[in-house]
């Protein structure tokens, strides 16, 4: 029964119940653990899964206490061991002999383990393994074979509980330890190590002992790595003390020397160590001296303890001073007793034995002193600390009898070992086994230091700072804990309040509504309404952990509060949106609207029929009512709403008006839209049903491919993304208008019933009926004109995209030409787009509806399809597949014949593009591009397209054109400024008569270099710009090229028509090369004052008296070389007063100039007045040259003449991106550079 009882409560039952239970609580309790509402393991897989986890752990845990159970247990040990043997005689390696030996001394220690498992009771034998470790000390006891280890230990009185080990002492007593025995007493565990591991040799036992040696320390180790042994305890046989050899003493004082050395660095702690002496009953007198004391006394210590870690020893006082005044005084207080035992004895052998014990020990005591020194020797490297030595004692654990002699120099001594007058010793029956100083030492001594231990350093460290880890990981967890946990409460008792005020805020308000309506208050309260539950720093779909270490109120409250502006909603916002739709219902009435008023009466009717409600299109009507109404004040106050309607709305719950329906205004309505046209509202129905399941659109960057963008453009703006459609595209048509126009015919009729009132049909119409129905066929025709409409809008507005520069626009084209041309795939997809006609085979091998049709139906959809739809596309079709009909473009597109007008089309456009390359090339070389008409040719091609290739075609040349003008513009004004520019200006600027009030002349010579026929201005002008302008026009403008939209921009042709003039009027010999004026100058007035008048113009005289008019022909330059001109009043009243002169080459225009132009009687002629201090004279100037010659000395002709600039502004654009070259040959440097591209490709 005891046996039964202790198999349930063992470790390995408790654990799998443990385990057992553990599953039975992950598969029931744990699916109502609730997280925040949300319960993690309701799902059957998450529990398995969880369960799996923790079998795995299970597993792992019992494979290990397994594995360490099966090193503990003794027979599995014996097995292994047998198993290494085995292994180790099969291979004769070296290293089986090792791992054999390790095998032994684990199983050695195993079995102690064992046992201290056991001693544990109940539930500690599953729980505080460590703990139990590390209860009692552990002790390893070394010396040199038949040093009295085993006897010492065995006859210290100790209690030895188990059976087995009590049965091993028995044994021991009688031939020794010559194994690893470990003895588990209660209060300690002493490793008997034997002698060999002390005493070894180079034979093969030694190496055995060495290898169970450090096999020993290693599993020590392991098993207690914190502290592997509490003490040391070395044994010496007196005898070696005793030798007459000096060898064997410093023999055995290295061994113990370097066991301990041994010891320390293995185990890695520093420990007491015990110097035990023992076989002191060997020293003769001992029996005679303590023979006779009771077991209390016998049990007694006998030695002297040393300060651990050398508390008790000064710096200066070496331990072998030490130990040798300690040993002073235990033989002084021998020889003191002896004395007074003297007294009690009356036998003279055994007196004189008393007194010879003293001696005896005094003898001892130098010799033990040296063995100290050396085992426990000072180093200075600190590793073989000396102070580990915690007392030498004196013990005797068997008596045989025999006596060895310490001190041989006695006179007594020596007289008898020199006549053999030895005392014989008296027989001892049999050999007594007195404990002697063996239990207290134990007991009071050894065993209570067993805390002196020092721990290993680094496994001390390790344990300290997980211990302080733990110990602040619990402190930080629990302070984060209690800190979650208020602060929680505070944000949610703090959100409990806040929420609290706003609900009572909004309380008020709509009562305050209710009392005193107003709709401008509406979207305040339903804001407020729906901000309930919210709260600053708190994000309700995931609050923070703060707000969630508690209990956690905004989930309880969040529902509520949602129910709540729900009900604000229905009671605020619907009755609004109620009576809107009425007003518009009324209005559309009035205003005679159908589709207004159908729309508005069909969510109306939604809103009164749960059944009907469609939250998508009630929003959708509410929102365009919004933005369609022009009501400022009401359309200000809808807006606020907005999102308040998208909420109502959303489709979460079906919302119905509260107010009650009006009857009548849907009697009117109703009766309103019965006279109207029922066609065009169940078209506009059937296709916002079929909106919902039509297929893509059809796009330009679904036709032509993600880089539609580098070559297409919409002239609308229209993103490239829109397009057609999907409904109005070739699939919409045949895989859905066409297949299922009968069920959504059916639809719209059904909803139409319900909107209108009518009473549905008494039987349904079968699917033939439903498509030969007359307003089927209505719906199809308003379908297929939409259908053509779309498309043509669509292709019209195609543009080829347009580049800052020519480079970019013949990119552009150059794509267009290219094998896999992107216009060549738009075109195509859009014939088969617009080609609805299928060919007969396709009809037959459709099956299906088609197949069931009968030949007039089909051959009237045919006749609709092509008459509104292909027949409009018809020129687009024969230019892509070279056949107007619709099955012979099918089967034209799908064989690809040879040649179509795509290919004359890419030969023009081929042609174009060599012709823009040529005039770059020209223009990036300074030089003018050949005239060309691929442009013209383009343009006049582009006219007789259709869509979308006219515009294409149009724009191509007119862009082209465009950039070649202004590369041409460009180049001409670089000329110009070459050419002209500089000289110009420095001719003119700041020189008479330019300048009226300089006093600089422009030299004649100058003046004819610039102006005459064959100089600077009419040389560049006949050169560059007289082929490109017209000069016919007033004033002269540039021609429009061949191709071009507009004409060349180039530099401004104002002062080559001023020119034109100045050299009229001054340049007036045959072929205009000289610089000559010629008229006539007339008197016809003169003051009577003045008697005569005279006139000098360069060497032409002429003096008028009073008398017939006679007119002085003249010419400038005149005979002096045009340098002078001089008129003058006889006569002279005073010196200087009388006289008007002028000097230089322009003396005859400074003249006139300093008299006063008077408007003349006849065009042509010009009249100045002279004053010569208040004696008018009036002079008649006519030139030969024309009106506009004899002008020219007086008018502005001159002054307003300024030399030609740059090209007018076009734009802020470059032209093309090309490098400056410089300027054409044989043109002066210094060109002002060209400016950079705008653009590039």
């Amino acid at each position: 029964m005891k046996r039964y009882v202790s198999l349930l409560v063992s470790r390995r039952v408790i654990a799998v119940l443990a385990a057992i239970a553990l599953a039975l609580a992950i598969w029931y309790l744990l699916p109502s653990l609730s997280i925040e509402r949300v319960k993690p393991f309701a799902p059957a897989s998450t529990r398995i899964a969880a369960m799996a986890i923790m079998l795995a752990v299970f597993v792992a845990h019992g494979a290990g206490r397994l594995r360490r159970d099966a090193r503990s247990d003794r027979p599995i040990a014996a097995r292994r061991h047998d198993v290494a043997v085995n292994v180790a005689e099969k291979n004769e390696t070296p290293l089986a002999a090792p791992q054999h030996e390790k095998a032994k001394v684990e199983a050695v220690i195993a079995d102690v383990l064992r046992q201290i498992g056991r001693r544990a009771r109940g539930i500690r034998r599953l729980f505080q393994h460590s703990r139990r470790l590390y209860e009692i000390p552990w002790y390893i006891v070394l010396g040199s074979r038949a040093s009295g280890k085993t006897s010492a230990v065995l006859n210290a009185g100790l209690a030895i509980p188990l059976a087995e080990q009590r049965l091993q002492l028995l044994a021991a007593h009688g031939e020794g330890a010559n194994s690893l025995q470990c003895w588990l007493a209660d209060d300690a565990v002493l490793v008997d190590t034997p002698g060999d591991y002390v005493s070894r040799d180079g034979s093969e036992s030694g190496a055995r002992a060495t290898a169970e040696w450090r096999g020993l320390l290693d599993v020590l180790r392991k098993t207690r790595p914190l502290a592997p042994i509490n003490g040391a305890l070395l044994t010496v046989d007196m005898a070696v003390l005793l030798d007459d050899g000096e060898e064997a003493r410093k023999t055995e004082a290295a061994a113990l020397r370097v066991r301990l050395d041994e010891l320390r660095k293995a185990l890695r702690v520093d420990f007491p160590v015990y110097l035990l002496v023992t076989k002191i009953d060997q020293l003769p007198g001992f029996e005679a001296y303590f023979g006779g004391l009771p077991p209390e006394t016998r049990a007694r210590m006998w030695g002297f303890a040393l300060g651990f870690a050398g508390k008790q020893t000064s710096a200066k006082e070496s331990l072998q001073t030490h130990c040798a005044a300690q040993l002073g005084l235990l033989a002084a207080r021998l020889a003191d007793e002896a004395d007074a035992r003297l007294y009690e004895e009356s036998d003279t052998l055994t007196r004189r034995k008393l007194i010879a014990l003293s001696t005896e020990f005094a003898a001892l005591a130098p010799r033990l002193e040296k063995l100290i020194a050396d085992v426990f020797a000072d180093s200075r490297d600190g590793t073989h600390a000396d102070t580990a030595l915690r007392g030498v004692y004196f013990t005797s654990a068997a008596q045989t009898g025999c006596e060895v002699a310490a001190e041989r120099q006695t006179i007594v001594r020596c007289f008898a070992d020199r006549h053999g007058l030895h005392a014989a010793a008296p027989e001892l029956l049999h050999a007594t086994r007195k404990g002697y100083f063996l239990r207290d030492l134990f007991k009071q001594v050894i065993f209570p230091d067993a805390s002196l231990v020092l721990p290993d350093v680094r496994v001390e460290r390790r344990r300290r700072v997980l211990n302080a880890g733990a110990h602040v990981s619990v402190a930080l967890l629990f302070a984060g804990m209690a800190a979650g946990l208020w602060i929680s409460f505070d944000h949610n008792r703090a959100y409990l309040d806040a929420t609290e005020r706003k609900a009572r805020l909004l309380a008020a308000r709509v009562e305050e509504t209710y009392k005193k309506p107003d709709a401008n208050a509406i979207p305040a309260i339903l804001t407020d309404a729906q901000a309930l539950p919210a709260y600053p720093g708190l994000d309700l779909a995931a609050p923070a952990i703060s707000y969630r270490f508690g209990l956690y109120t905004p989930g309880g409250l969040a529902p509520e509060s949602r129910r709540v502006y729900a009900a604000l909603e229905d009671k605020l916002l619907l009755p609004q949106i109620v009576r809107r739709q009425e007003t518009v219902i009324a209005q559309a009435i009035a205003q005679h609207d159908a589709k207004t008023a159908y729309d508005a009466l069909r969510v109306y009717l939604m809103l009164h029929d749960k059944s009907k409600f469609n939250a998508a299109d009630v929003k959708a009507w509410v929102l365009d009512d919004e933005s369609a109404n022009d009501d400022a004040a009401e359309s200000g106050a809808r807006a606020a709403m907005a999102g308040h309607i998208q909420a109502l709305f959303s489709g979460a719950r079906i919302v119905q008006s509260p107010l009650a329906r009006n009857d009548a205004l849907i009697r009117q309505a109703r009766a309103f839209l019965d006279g109207g046209n029922a066609t065009q509202r169940l078209y506009a129905r059937a296709k916002a049903a079929m909106l919902k399941e039509a297929p893509g659109d059809f796009t330009l960057l679904g036709a032509v491919g993600p880089h539609a963008g580098e070559v297409f453009t919409r002239a609308s703006g229209a993103p490239l993304s829109s397009g057609v459609p999907g409904l109005f595209t070739y699939d919409g048509y045949h895989n859905l208008f066409d297949k299922r126009l009968p069920e959504f015919v059916q639809l719209a009729r059904d909803d139409d019933t319900w909107v209108m009132g009518h009473a549905p049909p008494a039987g349904k119409q079968s699917a033939k009926a439903r498509a030969d129905d007359p307003l089927t066929n209505a719906i199809r025709m308003q379908y297929l004109n939409e259908y053509a409409q779309a498309w043509q809008a669509f292709l019209a507005d195609i543009r080829p995209a347009s580049g800052s520069n020519l480079a970019f626009g013949l990119s552009g084209l150059r794509d267009l030409v290219a094998p896999d041309s992107p216009l060549v795939r738009l075109s195509r997809a859009a014939v088969h787009e617009t080609t609805l006609t299928q060919p007969a085979s396709a009809l037959a091998q459709g099956g299906g509806k088609a197949a069931t049709r009968s030949p007039l139906d089909t051959n009237h959809k045919a006749r609709m399809e092509r008459d509104l739809v292909d027949s409009r596309f018809t020129a687009l079709r024969e230019v892509v597949t070279d056949s107007a009909d619709a099955p012979s473009a099918k089967r034209a597109a799908a064989a690809l014949p040879a040649k179509t007008g795509l290919d004359g089309l890419a030969k023009l456009l081929n042609d174009y593009s060599l012709a823009l390359t040529i005039a770059q090339n020209a223009l990036a070389s300074n030089t003018m591009p050949p005239p060309d008409g691929a442009a013209a040719r383009l343009k006049m091609t582009a006219t007789a397209m259709p869509a979308p290739f006219s515009a294409v075609l149009l724009d191509l040349a007119a862009q082209g054109s465009h950039e070649i003008n202004r590369g041409i513009g460009r180049l001409l004004s670089q000329q110009m400024a070459a050419a002209v520019g500089d000289s110009c200006r420095q001719m003119v600027d700041g020189n008479y008569p330019f300048a009226p009030e300089s006093s600089r002349d422009i030299g004649s010579a100058d003046f004819t270099r610039l102006f005459a026929q064959g100089g600077i201005l009419d040389d560049f002008f006949t050169k560059k710009l007289a082929p490109l302008a017209d000069t016919s026009a007033r004033p002269w403008r540039y021609k429009t090229l061949p191709g071009a939209a507009e004409p060349v921009p180039g530099p401004d042709l104002e002062p080559f028509q001023h020119a034109k003039a100045i050299r009229d009027a001054f340049f007036d010999e045959a072929g205009q090369k000289l610089q000559t004026w010629k008229g006539e100058i007339r008197v016809p007035e003169l003051d009577p004052n003045a008697t005569s008048l005279l006139i000098d113009i360069d060497g032409q005289t002429m003096l008028y008296e009073h008398g017939p008019v006679e007119p002085l022909a003249v010419s400038w330059p005149g005979p002096r070389g045009g340098v002078h001109a001089l008129v003058a009043a006889n006569p002279e009243i005073r010196p200087n007063a009388s006289t008007i002169e002028a000097n230089g080459p322009w003396a005859l225009m400074r003249l006139v100039h300093k008299g006063r132009v008077i408007p003349a009687a006849a065009p042509g002629r010009t009249r100045v007045v002279f004053d010569f201090e208040g004696r008018p004279a009036v002079l008649d100037i006519a030139s030969t040259g024309g009106a506009s010659a004899a002008s020219a000395l007086a008018n502005d002709l001159l002054t307003s003449f300024r030399c030609p600039g740059s090209m007018p502004a076009f734009g802020t654009f470059s032209t093309f991106s090309v490098d400056d070259t410089g300027p054409p040959p044989g043109l002066p440097p210094g060109l002002p550079p060209l400016p950079e591209a705008g653009g590039s490709r």
